[in-house]
């Protein structure tokens, strides 16, 4: 038996795929027979919150997007390695294992590197581009940042990368010695769900956080070529986000009331897919797109725009999936074809086929395990 410790920035209350990820792992690890705990920054010890929250006020000081980054990263790392240095002596822990850079590096240096640490790289693109992205940052400040991460990889010595893609992003960000394993991301796998070969109303869903990035105005797009074609259906979205307004204002001016509802988060979301027709994937960027891998665990059928980790879900006849230059006009057509009941079947059998074989919760456990073996090896 082994003693793992889990360390992630996401409260794993969360609907989002890392929290996912993290829940999914400590569960398989302890039906493995190994312990395993998470250690979010909400296990900081209380004085150093009641610090850190006072060090994030002064971001309204400094008002600029740099000193906000700055902030927001002393900050990250500084309640990781206290809630890590919490519980380091609660037990005989054997490996570490954190979600990206950051945690990994805070968590070695709250154990002095006594323990051994595995990092899974849990971020869209590079953590770099992560942060251009939501900060605005000059050409001499991306640099630093860049540096700042180049030195994080330096001081970690086994990666896994959740999909390629992930990898072969980061390339210019690691050390040239460092060993790394692509391990995707895994769930549990249920019988198929049967088709309704007739669905009195079509419905269509899709999942993730309401975001520019997850692009869900492209399929409210394509619902107004389907509704002006006469199709019958109804579009579900499973999460929440600050584009939330946004697209609820696009529904509403679009006319599309009756056809589209906003569930927000849900519990139970593999019966919501079980009771659904097509799952529709539209994002403009995933690391590997777990909500994909959920569908095809119950058997429903996905089209997925083709962007990011998303194509190595995909079969090598890549069914399904869909190019990243497509339009709103051309994905309703996509799932106008989809109300073929053979198609629909079609594609369930293959795509079902590829993942089960591939991206389940007990391949993730046995390649992960193998990792932790070979950290331990070396100690």
């Amino acid at each position: 038996m082994m003693n793992i410790l889990l360390v992630s920035q996401m409260d794993l209350r969360s609907t989002t795929g890392v929290a996912t990820y993290y829940r999914a792992l400590k569960q398989e690890l302890e039906a493995a027979g190994h312990y395993a705990e998470v250690i979010t920054p909400e296990h900081t010890p209380k004085w150093v919150s009641i610090l850190l929250k006072m060090i994030r006020r002064s971001r309204l000081v400094f008002r600029s997007d740099y000193a906000a980054l700055y902030i927001s990263e002393l900050v990250y790392f500084v309640s990781v390695y206290f809630a890590v240095r919490k519980v380091r002596k609660k037990r005989p822990w054997d490996v570490i294992h954190g979600q990206d850079p950051s945690s990994s590096c805070a968590a070695r240096k709250a154990v002095r590197g006594k323990i051994p640490v595995l990092t899974t790289c849990h971020y869209n693109d590079t953590p770099v581009e992560e942060r251009r992205l939501k900060y605005k940052l000059s050409a001499k400040q991306l640099g630093k940042v860049t540096n700042w991460f180049r030195f994080l990889f330096s001081r970690l010595d086994t990666l896994i990368f959740v999909s390629e893609y992930i990898h072969n992003k980061s390339v210019y960000l690691l050390p040239p010695e460092v060993k790394y394993q692509v391990i995707p991301n895994g769930v549990r796998f249920y019988d198929k769900t049967k088709i309704n070969e007739t669905p009195a109303l079509f419905t269509i869903v899709n999942t993730g956080t309401l975001e520019d990035r997850k692009n869900q105005a492209l399929l409210i797009e394509a619902a107004v070529h389907l509704k002006a074609k006469g199709h019958l259906f109804r579009i579900q979205f499973l999460g929440e986000g600050p584009a939330r307004k946004k697209l609820e204002q696009m529904v509403k001016e679009s006319g599309l009331e009756n056809q589209i509802e906003f569930k927000g988060h849900v519990s139970g979301i593999l019966d919501i897919y079980r009771k659904a027709d097509l799952y529709v994937h539209t994002s403009l960027n995933e690391s590997w797109g777990l909500c994909v891998t959920e569908a095809f665990s119950v058997g429903l059928p996905v089209l997925a725009v083709a962007n990011g980790g998303i194509p190595e879900q995909f079969p090598p006849t890549k069914d399904g999936l869909l190019r990243p230059e497509i339009n709103a006009e051309e994905l309703a057509a996509q799932i106008n074809i989809c109300y073929n009941f053979n198609i629909r079947k079609q594609l369930q059998q293959v795509q079902y086929a590829y993942a089960s074989a591939r991206f389940s919760s007990d391949h993730m456990l046995k390649e992960t395990l193998k990792c932790y073996e070979g950290l331990l090896l070396n100690v």
